[in-house]
């Protein structure tokens, strides 16, 4: 992954690169204007698209590669647990000794979880085409609750925690198959939140499905009409399978299907 991402972060400065560039989202080192366009004025052009989805893939402002389909990471548990979309670190504490009854339901180690941790923040970490400082809250904040709370060697035998569950969930079908409701709560009072951190943020975006263009292209707009295939309703539903399609109206419809699908297989076995 990482000689991939410093290939085609090379090969597109020099202008040896592709055109287009699908499903690199991983590859964050060409999130830049001399490797890809800025495709926020396109993205604007297109009706109801995610906007929450599109501002959290931005870097420093520009909207360098487009999600056309994406998942949610966080923490599975019910809405009567939390009343707000994350946790700072010490409601997290509260949170895993009250609800989880002191087991966490991120399972890890020391490292793996200052890892997991920091990254859901690293918008605060790692400044864009400045200096980067391990001297911020963020760091301070997750490191002091690591020391304290979380076990250098993580171990259980048995697994189980009751009241939450730590999960990437890739579309909406996972949770009307039941397989995120085995934590002890309701699928109906179901809510996912983020990790703890500074600011109480929210779950996070995993983009499953991507598309950029890069900047040297001699024709833009062409490059963009073959993108804006990916955004079509019959592309958009063949997202829904495996993820969450960007496009709010083919997510609505395709959810509502999904709904009466399982309604109907219910109703079969009562």
């Amino acid at each position: 992954q990482s000689k991939l991402n410093a290939m085609l972060t090379q090969d597109l400065m020099s202008g040896e690169g592709p055109d287009i560039i699908i499903n690199a989202f991983d590859c964050n080192m060409i999130n830049r204007r001399d490797c890809l366009m800025d495709l926020t004025s396109y993205a604007k052009q297109e009706d109801g698209l995610l906007k929450n989805v599109l501002d959290a893939a931005k870097e420093d402002g520009k909207l360098y590669q487009i999600p056309v389909s994406f998942g949610v990471k966080g923490i599975v548990t019910s809405s009567s647990n939390v009343n707000k979309q994350g946790f700072t670190f010490d409601e997290y504490s509260e949170f895993v000794s009250d609800v989880c009854n002191g087991k966490d339901p991120l399972k890890m180690n020391r490292i793996d979880f200052l890892d997991e941790v920091l990254a859901s923040m690293n918008d605060l970490i790692i400044k864009h085409g400045g200096d980067n400082s391990i001297d911020t809250k963020a760091i301070k904040a997750a490191a002091t609750y690591a020391n304290d709370n979380v076990p250098e060697y993580y171990y259980d035998p048995f697994g189980e925690i009751s009241g939450a569950t730590y999960a990437e969930i890739n579309g909406f079908a996972s949770f009307l198959l039941g397989e995120y409701t085995n934590g002890g709560f309701n699928l109906q009072d179901l809510t996912v939140v983020g990790l703890p951190s500074i600011d109480r943020r929210g779950p996070t975006i995993v983009v499953t499905n991507s598309m950029a263009i890069a900047a040297d292209v001699n024709n833009p707009d062409a490059c963009w009409s073959f993108c804006q295939r990916l955004l079509d309703d019959d592309i958009q539903k063949m997202f829904f399978a495996t993820g969450t399609p960007i496009k709010e109206s083919v997510l609505i419809s395709m959810c509502d299907e999904a709904i009466n699908a399982y309604n109907n297989m219910r109703e079969a076995q009562i």
